[in-house]
């Protein structure tokens, strides 16, 4: 009976990965991002809460990998300044984000499997992320911010 209410309950407290893309032409818009943890990745307010995201939501931008942010103490530092290989891409993602006056996900993918930075329980999408038109992973491509990734 324990093993039996064991299973139950392990059931009910997995959440099966949703594709909230279910109409192709579905766009989010973002109403304040909270935080940019890396150039590729942060965690946003939507404008109005979602039937299956919620309200708020970490995004990680599709197609694109920046690099990783390393601590100060990493053992390649020759100074401090310089021992941060993502910061750049975060600093460029994060004024480009707070200039924005609108900024929109599409092609939104829900994906369960990102725990990392999931831990408070907030939904983990990935987008395209528009920011006042322009596609945001092109702009940190160009800016030499980001690479493509598949």
């Amino acid at each position: 009976i324990l093993g039996l209410a064991l299973l139950v309950a392990g059931c009910a407290s997995q959440q099966p990965s949703v594709d909230v893309q279910a109409d192709p032409g579905q766009n989010l818009a973002i109403g304040r991002v909270v935080k940019v943890y890396r150039g590729d990745l942060f965690k946003a307010d939507l404008q109005s809460s979602h039937p299956t995201l919620g309200r708020q939501v970490f995004v990680q931008i599709a197609g694109i990998s920046c690099r990783e942010i390393k601590p100060p103490s990493c053992s390649s530092c020759t100074g401090a300044l310089f021992c941060d290989p993502g910061a750049e891409a975060r600093k460029f993602a994060l004024a480009t984000l707070k200039d924005a006056r609108r900024i929109s996900l599409h092609n939104i993918h829900r994906n369960d499997s990102q725990r990392l930075y999931a831990l408070d329980q907030t939904p983990f999408v990935v987008a395209d992320v528009e920011v006042d038109g322009r596609d945001l992973a092109s702009v940190l491509i160009q800016a030499g911010c980001a690479e493509v990734c598949n």
